[in-house]
């Protein structure tokens, strides 16, 4: 949904349900198409109707040149040529599934803790802790914590990954802590037999951006604070939703703007195409109004949906509609 920097490979598509039912695909620019094709056939006397809602021109043809054997009078390209773009804009919300946990997440989580460590100079053989839960699988040696924020200098509206571990020979611990999209917080208890000097290490990053964050992890906790973590007694779900919520604010404008960006691309393109105008062509004055009528057509929708979520009442949508077509907005 972020459409994270990657250093390599695309962000997958992934499937969506509206409130209603309907399945969709969210892509990683923002945008959504249907999870599957639409197709509909039903004899009308005489008359065969076929009604297909493809998600691209390749695939509307392979469809209709599925019908050949049935109906060899048809012009694939012909009924391609003529088949109409459209986009529309949903008014119900669709839910998507946020867990982590399991048996893989809690490795994955403490493998990325020991990996931190390794960078320290220390590694699995002086974390009792982890080897028992990752080799001998004695039970899980972290747990959920979001009663606290561990991070001093949080950045903001600001989705982040990060992984800390540090050494505390007074109390004889080493610990990890690990932050995944700035809301699912986990500490680790890697080690409780530690006798080394002190250290802290950190590496966080902005994955949206995939820029390196300097961040303050603070990790003190006495006997009872770290007793309530691994009984899982540091989760409160109110707490995590409303750090989560804050987030999905900070998306929905990214969102937002980037619909707004689909939106004037699609109306370009659409126009372009309707008028026959290609990139360089000097327009006439006439030309140049008809375009321009192009565009806002092709507009309205995306205006008409932005101004829906706005809260006006139906008169006012209406009449802000009707002002919309007319040109008068």
């Amino acid at each position: 949904m972020l459409n994270i920097s990657r250093a390599r490979g695309r962000n997958q598509q992934f499937e969506v349900e509206t409130l209603s039912g309907r399945n969709l695909v969210m892509n990683a620019d923002g945008s959504m198409t249907n999870a599957k094709p639409f197709f509909k056939k039903r004899k009308r006397g005489e008359r065969t109707e076929v009604k297909i809602r493809a998600r691209t021109k390749r695939e509307l043809r392979r469809i209709v040149s599925g019908l050949k054997d049935e109906f060899p009078q048809i012009d694939v390209e012909e009924v391609v040529k003529r088949a109409e773009r459209t986009r529309e804009y949903f008014s119900e919300p669709y839910a998507v599934t946020l867990n982590v946990g399991g048996l893989l997440a809690g490795r994955s989580i403490v493998k990325s803790c020991l990996a931190m460590l390794y960078d320290t100079g220390l590694s699995i053989d002086d974390c009792e802790e982890a080897k028992l839960y990752l080799i001998e699988d004695k039970g899980p040696c972290f747990g959920y914590g979001n009663k606290r924020d561990f991070v001093k200098n949080r950045p903001a509206n600001t989705f982040l990954h990060c992984i800390h571990v540090c050494g505390d020979s007074e109390m004889g611990r080493v610990l990890g802590y690990a932050e995944y999209f700035g809301w699912l917080r986990f500490v680790a208890c890697l080690s409780r037999n530690y006798d080394g000097k002190a250290f802290s290490h950190c590496y966080a990053v902005d994955p949206v951006l995939g820029r390196e964050l300097d961040l303050d992890v603070n990790l003190l906790l006495n006997a009872a604070d770290f007793a309530e973590i691994f009984e899982q007694k540091e989760v409160d779900f109110r707490d995590a939703g409303r750090d989560l919520e804050a987030l999905v604010r900070a998306w929905r404008k990214v969102d937002l703007e980037r619909a707004r960006i689909h939106a004037i691309e699609d109306a370009l393109k659409s126009a372009c195409e309707e008028s026959g105008i290609e990139e360089g062509d000097i327009l006439s004055d006439e030309e140049a109004a008809v375009f321009a009528q192009a565009v806002s057509e092709r507009l309205v929708p995306f205006l008409v949906h932005t101004i829906n979520g706005l809260r006006f009442t139906e008169e006012e949508l209406s009449e802000v509609e009707r002002k919309l077509k007319a040109g008068n907005i």
